[in-house]
């Protein structure tokens, strides 16, 4: 048996390995009665910060580790992908987008942009919340698209999934 690190579920299981790690480390030092030596040459203020950091990373990486685990499971319970591909647009995680509305879908350092036309950003942006809208705004900013794909929530490469989007952008721009 191969080992396909473009699966699924290598993906997600190196990240669940990740969280396992780090929330490991942070009950560790949380709880740690053995401290480095720069640590106990501060005194009592360092033992308290050491603590204090193991305290801060096991809030972070747990509480993250519960969001993520909670929406993945709630999207395996209803029976979703994260992305998904038809015909009509591409799902990415609640929101869906219509093929005729998408540019390019460019590969970034976070993972995949999908960039969409200014009439389905300031149509999005007239409709979200306000907490939305702010991330939207947030979101273009920083990175020039509204949605970003993470390469964890792809079933194989990068490349093969621009791949299997590229004869439906071909066929809305003939249109």
């Amino acid at each position: 048996m191969q080992l396909d690190k473009n699966s699924l579920w290598f993906k997600r299981l190196k990240l669940a390995i990740s969280f396992v790690i780090m929330i490991g480390l942070s009950v560790f030092i949380a709880f740690s009665n053995s401290y480095p030596p720069n640590i106990i040459a501060a005194g009592r203020f360092g033992i308290i910060m050491f603590r204090t950091v193991g305290w801060i990373g096991l809030i972070f990486f747990g509480g993250g580790a519960i969001c993520i685990l909670y929406q993945k499971l709630l999207y395996t319970i209803h029976g979703r992908t994260t992305i998904m591909i038809c015909q009509e647009g591409l799902y990415i995680y609640n929101d869906f987008v219509q093929w005729n509305h998408i540019i390019a879908i460019i590969g970034c350092k976070q993972g995949l942009q999908v960039v969409t036309d200014k009439s389905d950003i300031k149509e999005r942006l007239a409709n979200a919340n306000p907490i939305r809208r702010w991330n939207l705004k947030f979101s273009l900013k920083l990175t020039g698209a509204l949605f970003i794909i993470n390469d964890n929530d792809i079933e194989g490469t990068r490349e093969s999934f621009v791949e299997q989007c590229k004869p439906y952008l071909e066929t809305n721009k003939e249109r």
